[in-house]
């Protein structure tokens, strides 16, 4: 195995961690395109910060990381100033929509392998996703279901404010205020599906990542077992058993390549360098980002001005400082630099993968320009 790890090119393990960077990019991005609802904007480098920190939450407490993260995400939302309406919004939105995308990217991942069971199981999974999206939907639109949802949405805060000591009379007006926030809160189609678009482009650009580690490693799999093969592991990993899905999304992901004829040294040496780079480089960055924006944030909170740390309920104060932009329209720029950058790397990932010389050149050519334009667009946009 030593031997093998030896044989693992750099190159090709910077262009992985660049794929693991633009995943998290993508949930950034899905995140703040969810802000427009209330009329908000984050910049995109804030909102970065707050998706790494959340991401090592996730991932450090088993079971209830996804939960300690979506509360992370609020509470540095709310500390914004954003209105609860919106911070609730985002982190429980981002986290459907993040579930409902990996579900089908794991059935698309079933239905290109070109196993007819495997297939079968990916259109029903697909079709269960959309049949309970169209109840939800169609539910929400009863006054019973929205009765049975506001008394719910009663007990569960009666019971926190129990925990937290306070008068459990009072959930009433809680849920009440919550409502008419979130009357306001209102997205256009084509926002919806920018961030649904992101949702994908998080799980995709991670399954990239596990791509380039295993032609890092040597090895040589075919592109529609792919998605099938990294389906293994973050199906299991989603579950959060174990702190960062330890065991059970190594285990999963090493039979699968050794399912595809590769040998079993080969196979583990390109699922730690994967876990390496998608797990432990992605933790250590969280928490250094999660101690800055700790430390940023007790520093708002002490130079605020007295009398505005804590905000009434039910009240939305203005946000204050230079990273929150009050009245977001929804629209994107015209240039996206980011966006050409990303379909650059992609280009290049397929350049490696797909046969053929004239092919690949092709690919990598044009790749190579989508970053050189994006990088230009980049330096060249204007500043706030």
């Amino acid at each position: 195995m030593l031997y093998q790890a030896g044989l693992v090119k750099p190159n090709l393990l910077l262009l992985a961690a660049l794929f693991e960077v633009l995943s998290m990019l993508s949930y950034a991005r899905m995140q703040r395109r969810l802000l427009g609802a209330g009329g908000w904007s984050l910049t995109l480098a804030h909102m970065l910060r707050i998706t790494f920190a959340g991401n090592a939450l996730a991932v450090s407490v088993p079971i209830a990381g996804h939960g300690l993260a979506a509360a992370y995400t609020y509470r540095e939302l709310e500390r914004r100033n954003l209105s609860r309406a919106v911070s609730s919004f985002v982190p429980g939105v981002s986290g459907a929509l993040s579930a409902a995308s990996l579900m089908v990217v794991v059935a698309a991942g079933a239905i290109a392998s070109g196993n007819e069971i495997a297939g079968l199981f990916g259109l029903l999974e697909v079709a269960a996703v959309a049949a309970l999206l169209t109840i939800v939907l169609l539910s929400l639109r009863q006054s019973w279901a929205r009765r049975l949802l506001r008394r719910s949405a009663i007990w569960s805060v009666s019971i926190v404010l129990r925990i937290r000591r306070r008068s459990p009379a009072s959930a009433e007006g809680v849920v009440h205020s919550a409502a008419r926030q979130a009357r306001g809160l209102h997205l256009r189609p084509r926002d919806w599906i920018t961030a649904l678009v992101f949702a994908f482009m998080y799980w995709l650009m991670d399954a990239l990542c596990l791509g380039i580690c295993i032609r890092a490693a040597g090895l040589r799999i075919p592109v529609r077992y792919l998605l099938l093969a990294w389906s293994a592991g973050a199906t299991t990993g989603s579950t959060g058993l174990t702190p960062g899905g330890l065991g059970i999304v190594e285990a999963p992901l090493i039979t699968a390549l050794h399912s595809l004829g590769e040998r079993a040294a080969a196979a583990t040496v390109a699922v730690m360098t994967y876990r390496l780079i998608s797990l432990w480089l992605m933790l250590a960055v969280g928490w250094a980002v999660l101690v800055v924006v700790d430390r940023m944030g007790r520093a708002r909170a002490e130079s605020a001005p007295p009398g505005t740390g804590n905000r009434p309920s039910g009240t939305d104060l203005p946000a204050s400082g230079p990273e929150v932009r009050r009245g977001y329209t929804g629209k994107m720029p015209r240039r996206n630099p980011v966006l050409a950058i990303a379909v650059g790397v992609v280009l290049l990932a397929l350049g490696l993968f797909l046969p053929g010389a004239t092919r690949d050149l092709v690919l990598r050519v044009v790749g190579g320009l989508a970053i050189l334009a994006g990088a230009i667009m980049w330096f060249a946009r204007p500043r706030a």
